[in-house]
């Protein structure tokens, strides 16, 4: 290779037809397989769909900053759960920082 001269290869600046053509091609699989996905969780158990749909969230949501307590703080956190027919549970935790 010549020192400091490109010899060869693209020009410098030009675009990269091969990435072009891999990332047309790449959207066009993703948006084909999205149309599946309704049909897709519907046949997955509860937890793997949770499982899913928490992963796909980071594609939708902004990742929050982390929380930071003092150590004499106290958390409550409470986590409602509702099944398919409409019923709600409640689970209630409270954590102490020691």
């Amino acid at each position: 290779m010549a020192f400091g001269k490109k010899t060869g290869g693209r020009v410098a600046g030009s675009p990269n037809k091969l990435t072009a053509e891999v990332k047309e091609l790449v959207s066009a699989i993703v948006l084909k397989e999205i149309d599946k996905l309704p049909k897709i969780l519907q046949g997955l158990e509860p937890y793997q769909r949770a499982q899913l749909t928490i992963k796909l969230l980071q594609y939708i949501l902004p990742k929050p900053d982390p929380i930071q307590l003092n150590e004499q703080e106290d958390m409550e956190l409470t986590i409602r759960i509702v099944d398919s027919d409409g019923n709600l549970k409640a689970i209630n935790n409270t954590t102490k920082n020691h």
